[in-house]
């Protein structure tokens, strides 16, 4: 026998499997009961509700800014009742339905959206779950803006005026995945998609997010804990993704997103990175270019961007001349005296290759 041979009774004691002890599986479900509890709470404060800053200290534009009219839908999404605005109508190209980005409203959007209805189309955008004027405590998962927005296409598919019309979706964010994935949920003809700065997979967002709060150490031990809660807030929808449901259908559908992007993050996360895995031939991609091509600054147009710079600054000069705190009254007064039709002007080059997409659908 050689000299590094190990003999049978040997080779059996470093082969003994540890012994599993109730004491062990004890203490084994209580830490997995512990980190599950955690995930739920972390994804509690991370999914807050959306809505809107203090009007007194921002420059945003709201409805009531324009001075038009609209009619007001509600609907149920699951056990929550959302609240929606019929915008526009007359002589209308067709029917877009709007999903708004996570930790906003639907008004967050009012510029584009009144850029719409002035060039002829009526737009359907409601509050998301946890969101804005509708139900809930929070947004729920990563996964809860596709049921919201298959909630509205019902609704839509059930109200006569609104079914007459050409349909088509638009969506950014939360909404741009929203806008994405449910084309793979079964709905009556849908003419054509545009997705904004879209997420492909929720579980893939759901651990960058995690990175960016908790840090990359804390969200490796957190993240498969967080998967099991995210995937149980999901329900029936917990498998959705964006890349499948886009190559399960033939709907057309143009994604476009900011190669600045580092929230939904261009290169790691976004749908648009993904291109290569979408087999969906009337699929097209645009990447908006230039140094507000980010996560929301390709909202607004170049001038807008850098009047809201100018703002910051002398915003930030303001308040380190009173220490480090202004007082309310001269911050109302500073937002006041703002530009607020420069302040709030959409990017015409989303608005133009939206319209120009949508067109060429009908």
């Amino acid at each position: 026998m050689a000299a590094n041979a190990i003999s049978s009774d040997e080779r059996s004691e470093n082969m003994k499997i540890p012994k599993i002890t109730p004491l062990k599986i004890g203490a084994a479900g209580i830490f997995t009961a512990a980190m599950l509890i955690a995930a739920d709470r972390i994804m509690d404060i991370q999914l807050h509700r959306g809505g809107y800053p203090d009007r007194r200290f921002s420059v945003n534009k709201r409805f009531t800014d324009f001075g038009r009219t609209r009619k007001t839908v509600r609907f149920s999404s699951g056990d929550n009742v959302l609240k929606g605005y019929i915008y526009g109508g007359d002589a209308s190209k067709g029917l877009i339905v709007f999903a708004h980005g996570i930790f906003a409203a639907h008004e967050s959007y009012i510029g584009i959206l009144m850029r719409l209805v002035d060039d002829g189309w009526t737009v359907f955008a409601y509050d998301a779950t946890g969101c804005g004027e509708s139900d809930g405590r929070n947004s729920v998962s990563l996964v809860q803006s596709a049921a919201d927005l298959d909630a509205a296409l019902s609704y839509v598919s059930g109200n006569r005026e609104l079914s007459a019309l050409p349909l088509f979706i638009m969506g950014h964010s939360w909404g741009g995945f929203a806008s994405a994935a449910v084309s793979g949920i079964r709905h009556r003809d849908i003419k054509g998609i545009v997705s904004v700065s879209g997420y492909a997979y929720p579980e893939q967002m759901l651990s960058l997010g995690a990175e960016y709060a908790l840090g990359k150490p804390i969200a490796a031990l957190v993240v498969p804990f967080g998967k099991i809660v995210h995937r149980l807030r999901s329900g029936r929808l917990a498998s959705l993704n964006a890349i499948d449901s886009v190559n399960s259908s033939d709907v057309p559908i143009l994604i476009i997103h900011g190669e600045h992007d580092d929230y939904v993050d261009y290169r790691r996360v976004s749908i648009i990175s993904k291109r290569d895995r979408i087999t969906n031939g009337k699929a097209q991609f645009m990447t908006m270019k230039g140094i507000y091509a980010d996560h929301v600054r390709l909202l607004y147009s170049d001038s807008t961007n850098k009047y809201r710079e100018r703002l910051k600054a002398e915003l930030d000069r303001l308040t380190e001349e009173h220490g480090g705190e202004l007082p309310e009254e001269m911050h109302e007064n500073f937002i006041r005296c703002a530009d607020k039709e420069l302040a709030n002007e959409p990017n015409p080059e989303l608005i133009e290759a939206a319209e120009d997409f949508f067109e060429k659908c009908l």
